[in-house]
């Protein structure tokens, strides 16, 4: 039998913790909280039969019911059931709530200007 001391490689455990704490940063927190990759995209036929407002299930959102409200300014859809969203709200922010198609605009909209002010500085 042959036993091998294999010796921890802290540089590496150091990158691979950064590198993961981005991640659950940028990545698995906002699926968690809104939705940011997975909220349903409305195909052209959907698009007109729901006329981009109201929730992504195309039933009207009544007074009510329990519903969210995106208050992100430009939101096209502005009422969402909270049952549609499919994750637990209870402990969201409704204040300041957008919902995942102004998540994704804005995000569009940042990376958009990062890139222009790189070129207008070149």
């Amino acid at each position: 039998m042959h036993i091998e001391r294999i010796l921890p490689d802290t540089d590496f455990f150091e990158c691979m913790c950064k590198k993961v704490s981005k991640f659950v940063k940028k990545c698995v927190i906002p699926e968690l909280v809104a939705k940011v990759f997975t909220a349903p995209i409305l195909t052209s036929h959907d698009k007109k039969t729901s006329e981009g407002k109201g929730c992504y299930c195309g039933v009207p959102v009544l007074h009510n019911e329990d519903r969210l409200e995106c208050k992100s300014g430009i939101c096209k859809r502005q009422l969402i059931h909270r049952s549609c969203l499919k994750f637990d709200t209870t402990h969201l922010k409704i204040s300041s709530w957008k919902c995942s198609d102004c998540m994704r605009e804005i995000a569009k909209e940042k990376r958009d200007n990062k890139k222009q002010n790189n070129l207008n500085k070149v």
